[in-house]
């Protein structure tokens, strides 16, 4: 129950600042459809979540057989396409197997590529646009690294 009122919350404050789009009229339905939203999802679906629920993902995989396809991570991901992209598909296999872990960051940046994001000990590649009734942020892999080798490897809203 206190997810869905600040979720309600929420979207009324994202809205009323404008950023829903769209004149004053047509802000009232968005609320109401984020409303009706949260009261089927019987309130589980919080907003402003700090970490990516998996669950879509979770069922189909199997760590044993994962392979992580370097050239379809190259492609960047379609904003306007298929949920959930093909890279958050990857990164997904790439955290819950913990393929990441223990590796330095010459070999990472090799299989990644160049991080979208560099802050300082953490690296962060867009992988799509976030899953959830608000979208208004990316879907990120993030790592952080303790002497020079990944610690930790999540999935991220931001």
């Amino acid at each position: 129950m206190a997810a869905r009122a600040a979720a309600l919350v929420l979207a009324s404050a994202v809205l009323a600042a404008g950023c829903g789009g769209g004149p004053a009229s047509d802000r009232r339905p968005k609320i109401e459809a984020v409303r009706a939203y949260l009261d089927r999802s019987g309130g589980r679906e919080a907003v402003a979540q700090p970490v990516i629920h998996s669950l879509d993902l979770a069922r189909n995989l199997n760590c044993a057989r994962f392979r992580f396809d370097r050239r379809a991570w190259a492609r960047r991901p379609d904003f306007g396409g298929k949920i959930p992209t093909t890279r958050q598909r990857l990164a997904y296999g790439l955290v819950r197997c913990r393929t990441l872990v223990g590796r330095e960051s010459g070999p990472l940046r090799r299989l990644l590529g160049r991080p979208d994001q560099a802050l300082g000990s953490e690296w962060r590649w867009v992988t799509g646009p976030e899953r959830s009734a608000l979208a208004i942020a990316s879907e990120l892999l993030a790592v952080r690294f303790r002497a020079g080798r990944v610690r930790v490897a999540e999935l991220i809203v931001g």
